[in-house]
């Protein structure tokens, strides 16, 4: 710190005490010395700690480049962060919660202090920049504390973080000078004294604001009347500011000031970049020369190679600069822009070369870095840089309007994509096109991808039409190549060609993967292990999930990869019955994303989430879920069948706690919705839509105890998918069949030997890929049935025990105590069966032969039975094995 700068003793120790808690807000307006206070405390008291210092500016509004950025930081200057590094570069979706994650074990491990300032905070404006800052101060370990620096507060729970201990707060009043520090500071920039009038007017004029303070002493310095120059002084913070910035630039030197015109434009300063700027070779020797003047200079590393300008007289000396250099600033943005560009700063080069209106070499630098900075998540990046550009120059740039196009997918304002992908092909047949022939097929494959992409989402369908285009235009290193081959991979699946359907999916997996466009790669993995699941093999669907992550590599990812990937493994867990598993990696999925970035996951995450919290009896929170996601519904970027989704689960959570009446409110919603997509999806063989709304509306009817409705439209469902297809359903279509004709015939015909064998089916088919939550989210009466199923029908269906006791246990099934507690002695598993066959109607004989067994046997088997019931009659054994649940 310069010499005459003041170290001001009673901050640093609020500083030095605010260590005890997790982080520091230093919230006040500018000028108000929040720098300097942190310059001065670093190098008078702060020791022992290893000190990160990051300057924010309004291009850090980007989740990725953030995080990134800070990571860069600690890897630099303290050796650590590769692993942090590697998650953030690794996909176009990734991982900040395992980022934060790692970077928290990071830190952990090296058994050193940390500190992290965030200084100028108040330019991030980013909310899920706020979201992820908020956990990584709720679950960073002790030795790491954070001070943000800010204008304003940031948008962050600081009254939960203030009652809870987590946070220190020191602000304007606390940074305002005593007329005490006013005389010191006098004392040390100025050669006179003031009088005790003075300093009093001193303070009462400036209120102790620090850069008003600077200001005014170096205004004082060709002052003779000091009391005349003081009393003069009047009004807001930014006049005087503006007034004696003024002051202060027309008493430095004519070099001085030429190099600060000349520079004011910058967003940060180094001696060569000044050089390229100015055209001298003195660029750090003036900086060096400004930093020890005092004259509003910050450095932004330990080295003296970086600085910046305080804002308040950055501000000022821009506006210098438009007033005196206007004609010159375009080529002054231009030089920066053409160091930034040579030095491999393509975001700072793009910044100066929009702020100098120099379009041509914007769109050059954006085609040449927008790819791979999509490739590894840093869509809001790109969509600032297209932002910059008038409408007329994106539009005309059938590239640019891919990439709008692009980021409009990716970000869920799929009412837009049309628009944008008709720019980028009126753009394609311009005359004015500069680009060749082989680069406008390239273009046209491209766009012909992403229109396959948008009859997706949009249209729910997929087209051959355009993925044909595509396919003849595509090389097989594009990086939409992929993408074209996911959608060619549902067209096949959408026919009912299977198989066909997932061999394309595997090569788009891996076409993706060979162009490094891990996002494709990540929707590829997710559908293929869909399509095995739907298609009843879950133990496929995890294998493939498994794989994709292998596939993809542990040097490019720690987790499985960004949120694709979380929700299709969250699924798949919560189905097997691995519920803790399944929660922690659909919130994550959901932290991965805002409401309207890809609404349709965000949709389906939530429902995996709900309906994991219900089944581990988080039941409140389930349905606030589902309340989150009504909200997120209303807007008009969700797509209708995401809109089907929500209320489907609803109604069955609704059925579950016994509200029926509304239940079949909602219902009528469902059908509202159905009847605008039932045509579109009418003749596609991948029928989970046709599942969900049928399904639940069954579910409804049995919950009214209209069993004989609930049959007749599960007949005539069952009879219309297997006409549809050609075949029989799939399998996982065909177990919740089976579940619910088992209920339906429950609430018929009782504990019939149908109803048994009907279950036993079920669990035949479900039973080799270890189904669970299927059967154990029924709970009662179908665990039940589970429970007392005839030891020969599992024996007959090849039904493993041990599964019987998975599913028994996963639905937390207790058999009712009565049917112990009132029996001297417990039926053997073979007089259940007799008993059930008894109920069923059987007479001794039948049931002889069904066993195997001679009539004498039967016979004695009745006679326990009755003595063990406190009866004498079959009737009377069927009626007392019922009241106590014995069947």
């Amino acid at each position: 710190m310069p010499g005459n700068l003041l170290a001001r003793e009673r901050l640093h120790d609020q500083l030095m005490l605010a260590m005890q808690s997790r982080f520091t807000l230093l919230s006040a307006p500018a000028g108000a010395g929040k720098t300097t206070l942190l310059n001065s405390w670093r190098t008078n008291k702060q020791a022992g700690q290893k000190m990160v210092w990051l300057s924010l500016d309004a291009s850090d509004n980007d989740v990725v480049h953030f995080w990134s950025y800070i990571a860069i930081a600690l890897k630099q200057m303290h050796g650590i962060g590769d692993h942090v590094l590697s998650t953030l570069k690794s996909s176009l979706k990734p991982s900040i919660n395992a980022a934060l994650t790692q970077l928290c074990e990071e830190l952990a491990a090296h058994n050193e202090n940390y500190l992290l300032i965030l200084d100028d905070y108040h330019f991030i404006d980013e909310p899920y920049i706020h979201d992820t800052l908020l956990q990584f101060i709720e679950q960073m370990p002790p030795n790491i504390h954070i001070i943000i620096a800010t204008r304003v507060d940031p948008p962050l729970p600081l009254a939960r973080l203030r009652a809870h201990g987590l946070m220190t707060e020191i602000r304007i009043a606390d940074l305002r000078f005593t007329q005490t520090e006013i005389a010191e500071l006098v004392a040390r920039r100025l050669t006179i004294e003031l009088s005790e009038a003075d300093l009093t007017a001193l303070e009462t004029v400036t209120e102790g604001w620090v850069a008003g303070l600077q200001l005014v002493l170096l205004s004082m310095q060709d002052k003779r009347d000091i009391t005349a120059f003081i009393a003069s002084l009047s009004g807001t913070h930014r006049f005087i500011a503006d007034y004696l910035a003024e002051e202060v630039l027309r008493s430095q030197p004519e070099a001085v000031q030429d190099f600060l015109l000349h520079t004011a434009h910058l967003k940060m300063l180094c001696g060569d970049l000044c050089d390229a700027v100015t055209g001298s070779d003195d660029g750090q020797r003036m900086l060096e020369w400004l930093e020890r003047a005092n004259l509003f200079l910050v450095a932004l590393d330990d080295e003296r190679r970086w600085y910046r300008y305080h804002h308040l007289f950055a501000d000022f000396l821009r506006k210098q600069q438009a007033q005196q250099l206007a004609d010159d600033q375009p080529e002054l943005y231009t030089r920066a822009a053409a160091w930034c560009q040579t030095a491999g700063d393509s975001t700072s080069a793009i910044d100066y070369a929009l702020a100098a209106g120099d379009f041509d070499s914007v769109v050059r630098l954006i085609v040449a870095h927008a790819e791979a900075r999509l490739s590894i998540g840093e869509v809001g990046t790109v969509r600032r840089w297209l932002a910059g550009l008038p409408e007329h120059v994106r539009r005309d740039h059938p590239i640019l309007s891919l990439y709008h196009a692009w980021i409009l997918m990716n970000t869920g304002q799929v009412d837009r994509i049309d628009a944008a992908l008709v720019a980028a092909e009126t753009a394609l047949k311009s005359e004015s096109l500069t680009l060749t022939g082989t680069e406008c097929r390239i273009v046209a494959g491209e766009i012909a991808a992403m229109r396959g992409m948008m009859m997706m989402v949009v249209m729910q369908r997929p087209s051959f039409e355009f993925t044909a285009q595509a396919s003849e235009l595509l090389s097989p290193d594009n990086w939409l190549t992929g993408l074209n081959l996911f959608n060619l991979g549902f067209a096949y699946a959408w026919r009912g060609e299977i198989d066909t359907a997932r061999n394309t999916l595997q090569a788009a997996t891996e076409s993706s993967l060979n162009s490094n466009n891990l996002y494709v790669a990540a929707m590829s993995i997710a559908a293929h292990s869909l399509f095995y699941a739907y298609w009843g093999d879950l133990n496929m669907a995890d294998t493939v999930c498994k794989q994709g992550q292998a596939d993809i590599g542990p040097e490019r990812i720690k987790q499985p990869v960004a949120h694709l990937l979380y929700a299709a493994k969250a699924e798949l867990d919560r189905e097997r019955g691995y519920l803790q598993s399944a929660r922690d990696l659909s919130r994550t999925a959901i932290q991965q994303l805002t409401p309207m970035e890809n609404p349709e996951l965000v949709v389906e995450s939530h429902i995996t989430l709900a309906r994991t919290l219900y089944a581990l009896g988080d039941h409140d929170i389930a349905f606030e879920t589902l309340d989150k996601l009504e909200a997120i519904c209303d807007s008009p970027l969700v797509m209708i069948w995401s809109r089907i989704q929500v209320n489907c689960h609803r109604v069955r959570l609704e059925i579950k706690t016994g509200d029926v009446d509304r239940a079949s409110g909602r219902m009528h919603t469902i059908n509202h919705y159905w009847a605008q997509m039932a045509h579109i999806v009418a003749d596609s063989h991948i029928a989970f839509h046709h599942d969900y709304v049928a399904f639940t509306e069954i579910r409804l009817l049995i919950a009214q105890n209209r069993y004989q409705d609930a049959l007749d439209k599960l007949n005539g469902y069952l009879d219309m998918l297997t006409s549809l297809l050609g075949c029989e359903p799939p399998p996982s279509t065909r177990i919740e069949a089976g579940i619910l004709r088992t209920l339906i015939l429950h609430g018929l015909e009782g504990h019939s030997h149908r109803v048994y064998r009907v279950l036993a089916e079920a669990l035949a088919l479900a039973a080799p890929q270890r189904y669970v939550r299927l059967f154990a989210d029924e709970d009662r009466p179908l665990t039940h049935l589970i429970y007392h199923l005839p030891a020969r029908l599992l024996t007959q269906y090849d039904v493993p025990r041990d599964y019987i006791r998975l599913l028994l246990s996963s639905a937390d099934y207790r058999p009712a105590e009565k049917s112990h507690s009132e029996l001297f002695e417990a039926l053997s598993e073979r007089e259940i069966e007799v008993l059930q066959m008894v109920s069923d109607g059987y007479a001794n004989q039948e049931i002889a032969e069904e066993l195997h067994v001679s009539i004498s046997t039967v016979k004695w088997h009745l006679s326990n039975i009755y003595g063990k019931l406190g009866v004498n009659k079959r009737t009377q054994a069927v009626l007392r094995a019922r009241e106590l649940e014995l069947l």
